[in-house]
């Protein structure tokens, strides 16, 4: 009897730690092969003023929901709900249009089309135009950057045979696509409406005094950096991070190992142990996490867990990540 007494004593704390584990696991992102009970695609995050940012994601179907988000000093931030903006997306990016917390959502349909809507946005809200509209052209890749002392966002893309075009939307309309000649694999653009790539060999190039400019090496996922705008990077074949100074034309090896780059003006993306990870002007810095799919702007990190669900992070003030 007093066997049974005790193995029934065991089996109750084990039943009680076993309930805190799952309990803590419950507030982590969840690996890449852990259960697909979400359905997001991609993700991405604007920040437009003082602690504020819109969360944008795409699901496997092609929806684009937004959502507001304010993040004080503290380890988390309010969340002010999901809004749907739009149906048949193959791919989405969201930036800073202006100062006054206009944010623009930029979107791209399997044809090709490339259309955009804006969002006035407070603390706790965005008004959305009622409209999406259309820029055209029929590309393949998209790339965007909000506009240094503009109120605009630079676009650039390439076209089904590797052809790179350039567009940019502002609060008065927008300037449609043109062509900038040359054919790349891979494409970018800068703060200040300069275009870069990589060929299909990872060679990389830039448009300077409106020519292309071949700066060599081999990379892939071309990224502006943000902590210096004149450096270009992206992978090499080991996975490291190799980055090309365009005032200068030298390359520097910034190391680590990045299973992929996952942002268009941070260069950050996903570890070896699919943690999020970002390059800063002397060190990489590991955020934690285990994701698919990650950006960043000022303090707040997103990610794709495995569970295909929203994260996020406050990174100034805290090490965690919570659902969105």
């Amino acid at each position: 009897m007093q066997r049974s007494i005790t193995s029934t004593h065991r089996f109750t704390r084990l039943a009680g730690v076993l309930m805190m584990i799952c309990s803590t696991l419950a507030l982590l992102p969840s690996t890449s092969g852990a259960a697909t009970k979400g359905d997001l695609a991609d993700i991405d995050v604007a920040h437009h003023g003082e602690d504020d940012y819109v969360v944008a994601t795409l699901s496997n179907t092609g929806t684009i929901k937004v959502e507001p988000v304010d993040c004080t000093e503290d380890t988390t931030c309010s969340r002010h709900g999901w809004t749907t903006l739009g149906t048949g997306f193959k791919a989405m990016l969201i930036n800073q249009l202006d100062y006054y917390g206009t944010v623009l959502v930029t979107g791209r349909r399997a044809n090709g089309d490339t259309w955009y809507r804006k969002g006035s946005c407070g603390e706790t809200y965005c008004s959305w135009d009622s409209k999406w509209r259309s820029i055209g052209g029929k590309v393949v890749s998209v790339r965007s950057a909000p506009a240094n002392n503009e109120d605009c966002v630079h676009l650039a893309a390439l076209g089904p045979a590797g052809g790179v075009f350039q567009a940019k939307i502002c609060d008065y309309g927008f300037d449609g696509w043109t062509s900038l000649g040359g054919k790349l694999g891979q494409v970018g653009v800068d703060w200040n409406g300069q275009v870069y790539g990589t060929s299909r060999a990872g060679a990389f190039y830039y448009v300077e005094s409106a020519r292309w400019r071949w700066g060599g090496g081999k990379i892939t996922q071309p990224v502006n950096a943000d902590f210096d705008i004149d450096l270009k990077c992206g992978l090499s074949a080991k996975k490291g991070v190799w980055c090309f100074d365009v005032s200068n034309r030298t390359w520097t090896n910034y190391g680590g190992y990045w299973r992929k780059l996952d942002d268009a003006q941070v260069v950050a993306g996903i570890s070896k142990s699919w943690s999020f990870q970002v390059l800063r002007s002397n060190s990489i810095r590991d955020w934690g996490g285990r994701l698919n799919q990650a950006a960043a702007a000022h303090c707040l990190s997103v990610g794709v867990g495995g569970d295909y669900r929203p994260w996020y992070r406050n990174s100034c003030y805290g090490y965690s990540w919570y659902r969105l």
